[in-house]
C-alpha cells in the first residue's frame, strides 16, 4: 500500500491540477487521489491547501465533502491552520447545505479571531449560506469577527440561483 501511496503521491502536482478540471467527474476523482495521498501521510497539505477549493465550483457534494474532511484534518497542523480555514470558507459557496454545514463545523472548531483573510471571506460568503444555516453563520462570524456584526453584513451579491451566480460571487472574493 504504502508503494501505492508514494506513486500517487510522486504525481500530486498533476492531482492538485485536476481538482479544478471543468469536469465534476474528473475534478472529484482527483480530490479521491490526494485523499489517498492524505492517508498515507505523503500529502503536500500547502498544494492541497491551494488546490482542493476548486472542488467548490461544481454542484456535487459528495467529493466536496471529502475536501472539507481534508482540509479539516489540515487545520489540525498549527502552522497550517489559518491557510487551511481560509480555504474552507470557499465551500460556503457551494450551492449545498450538505457541504456548507461541515464547512461551518470546521470553521467552528478551527477559525481564531486572528484569522483575517478567513474572517473576511465568511462575512463575504455569508449570503450564499443555506437559509437554515445562517442562524450558525452568523453565531460563529460574531464569536470570530472583530468588525462589523453579523447582523450588519451587506451581501456582495443576492442569494444565487445557480451554480455559475456562485461563480461569478466566488471570483470576486
Amino acid at each position: 500500500v504504502k508503494a501505492n501511496g508514494r506513486i500517487l503521491a510522486e504525481h500530486q502536482a498533476r492531482w492538485a491540477g485536476l481538482v479544478a478540471d471543468s469536469q465534476a467527474s474528473v475534478a472529484g476523482f482527483a480530490v479521491l487521489q490526494l485523499a489517498k495521498i492524505q492517508k498515507e501521510g505523503l500529502l503536500d497539505a500547502e498544494e492541497a491547501i491551494a488546490a482542493l477549493p476548486g472542488i467548490f465550483s461544481h454542484k456535487p457534494k459528495t467529493h466536496a465533502k471529502k475536501a472539507v474532511e481534508m482540509l479539516a484534518e489540515i487545520a489540525e497542523d498549527q502552522s497550517l491552520r489559518s491557510q487551511a480555514v481560509e480555504a474552507i470558507t470557499a465551500a460556503l459557496m457551494h450551492p449545498n447545505k450538505d457541504v456548507q454545514k461541515p464547512a461551518l463545523d470546521a470553521l467552528d472548531t478551527h477559525l481564531q479571531s486572528g484569522d483575517d483573510a478567513a474572517i473576511e471571506s465568511l462575512r463575504l460568503c455569508l449570503p450564499s449560506v443555506a437559509a437554515i444555516l445562517q442562524a450558525d453563520a452568523k453565531k460563529l462570524l460574531a464569536r470570530v469577527d472583530s468588525g462589523s456584526p453579523a447582523e450588519e453584513t451587506t451581501p456582495v451579491a443576492p442569494v444565487a440561483h445557480d451554480l455559475a451566480e456562485l461563480q461569478r460571487a466566488a471570483a470576486h472574493i
